[in-house]
């Protein structure tokens, strides 16, 4: 019985107007039918549940197919380019729609999202021209870049509640767009989203919202009308979303909960900055190079600091509350008049360089291994020492902090140490031994802590690790085998991305089913998975 139809199997594709796939076929396969641009019609019966990857690609006459009630899965690219295709009605028991979907479709005047799809993948209806309404129902949790991008007929987006993100552009373009209500669910909002809708006059701002990226409203309606104003600063909702005025003081309006990316940036006169209790997100770079600004406070319900925050900024003193669970890459960095930092906890995360270039830094003493601390931080290490043994009570180590070390052999993490940041020890590339303490409490290994450590030929995980993140042992080549502990709960697809004399890996039972090796490394290893 036929059950698949893959690429290659339709003969001379630019001639055929019309086909009927027969019952038993369960899946279409990558590039089916793709680019037969005189394609009409299309019959398709009940048993089909996939249709691969660019499937339809290109099947530029196609204005109408009707899907089976039985389908699942609409990969990649499925039905990108189909310009004639009017309309098509989701199936309920649809489950997975991909990247690219319908992308460019540009007659497509009519889609339903279905209950079980749970994320607006990549690009799925870029270019929809004639789209004009789209519903985005409770089941929903991500809006993925790019997913609406110049949709310029969407005239009405409904979004409910449980959406928590929506990423870079996912409705720019959208010009038709003149009032958003953006659920309370969302936290954060990334760069672009909404960029040049230029009718967009009234938009309702989350109040759960936590963290809004650079130029998210720029070139919209509302946020022309309020640059105009130079008497004021531009907030929607509780997101200051540009300091506008160019004053040598500025106070931050109080229920403020984010300073969006940038919002502050660049502002040479600005001398002193008075934040609200309110506020628990400063974004990135949102004072970066506000050169003379030197009075500023950090409220005491702060939780995150982000990327550059502060970048060369006249600071002298700061105090960091105890709410701050992440300060990011940068964050203080080259605020040489920076002579005094207080903090009575250990944030979850510290990122690489937040105190680079500082006077405080700089009057850190270092132990003997070159290493300098901040209470059970190590923030950096400046030396070549070809053995280096982590000071006992630390808990996290900084991103970069090791970083290209060429003469690091051994290394000893002691048990205390919980978090091992961003590229730790990125290109150590004479790195062999890495120690860790008998009872490690070490829960994460952060990305690229160990990419390129070529020597290292094997690791002992601590039984405690829970998380592993994206190229954590990228191109460490001497690997034949690597042993996941039973505490993982993630292990990213390409954790060991081009450890191409890789033989095994060992994992427990449970991560089955949630752990695959990313497919691009396939094509150049293809280790032994071990559950056990």
């Amino acid at each position: 019985m036929l059950i698949g139809i893959e690429s290659g199997i339709i003969e001379r594709r630019s001639s055929i107007k019309q086909i009927t796939v027969p019952v038993g076929v369960t899946k279409l396969g990558d590039n089916a039918f793709r680019e037969c641009t005189k394609l009409e019609s299309v019959e398709l019966p009940e048993t089909i549940e996939t249709i691969g990857d660019s499937a339809f690609e290109d099947c530029y006459q196609l204005e109408h197919i009707e899907l089976p009630k039985n389908l699942k899965n609409i990969e990649e690219s499925a039905f990108r380019n189909c310009v004639n295709l009017k309309a098509i009605e989701l199936p309920e028991n649809l489950k997975k729609l991909r990247f690219n979907a319908f992308r460019g479709c540009h007659s497509l005047e009519k889609v339903n999202i279905p209950l079980g799809i749970t994320a607006i993948e990549g690009y799925t209806f870029e270019e929809c021209k004639s789209l004009k309404k789209i519903i985005l129902h409770e089941g929903i949790e991500k809006i993925s870049i790019g997913a609406f991008l110049n949709c310029q007929g969407l005239e009405e987006v409904e979004m409910k509640e449980g959406i928590k993100s929506i990423r870079a552009e996912a409705f720019s373009g959208c010009e038709n767009i003149k009032s958003i209500k953006i659920p309370d669910s969302v936290e954060e909002i990334e760069s672009k989203a909404f960029y040049s809708c230029k009718n967009l006059e009234e938009i309702k701002m989350s109040e759960g919202i936590r963290y809004v990226e650079t130029e998210v409203f720029n070139e919209t309606k509302c946020y022309i009308e309020n640059l105009s104003d130079k008497n004021n600063d531009i907030y929607i909702g509780k997101v200051l979303i540009k300091c506008n005025r160019g004053s040598s003081d500025i106070k931050v309006k109080e229920g403020t909960r984010v300073i969006a990316n940038g919002a502050c940036a660049g502002m040479e006169n600005l001398v002193s900055a008075e934040l609200p209790e309110s506020l628990i997100c400063i974004g990135d770079e949102a004072f970066a190079e506000c050169h003379e600004l030197k009075d500023i406070n950090i409220p005491s319900k702060l939780e995150k600091i982000r990327s550059k925050a502060f970048y060369a900024c006249k600071i002298e003193s700061v105090d960091i509350p105890e709410t701050v669970s992440f300060i990011g890459f940068r964050s203080f960095e080259n605020c040489v008049s920076l002579k005094e930092v207080k903090m009575s906890h250990t944030p979850e995360k510290v990122s690489a360089f937040v105190f680079k270039n500082t006077l405080w830094l700089k009057n850190l003493e270092q132990d003997e291994y070159h290493c300098k601390y901040f209470q059970n931080i190590l923030l950096e290490h400046s030396g070549n020492d070809s053995f280096v043994k982590i000071q006992d009570g630390t808990k996290l180590i900084v991103g970069l902090v090791f970083s290209e070390s060429k003469g690091l052999e051994t290394v000893e993490i002691p048990k205390s140490v919980e978090f091992i940041g961003f590229g730790a020890f990125r290109s150590c590339e004479n790195l062999k031994e890495v120690r860790f303490a008998k009872g490690s409490e070490l829960k994460k290994i952060d990305e690229k802590a160990f990419d390129g450590c070529v020597s290292l030929e094997e690791i002992t995980l601590p039984l405690k690790l829970q998380r592993v993140e994206s190229f954590a042992f990228h191109s460490c080549t001497g690997f034949a085998t690597i042993t996941f502990p039973d505490s993982i709960e993630y292990i990213s697809n390409d954790v060991v991305s081009d450890c191409i004399n890789l033989k095994t890996i060992r994992l427990p039972k449970h991560m089955k089913g949630k752990y695959f090796i990313d497919e691009f490394d396939l094509l150049r290893m293809n280790p032994e998975i071990i559950y056990y």
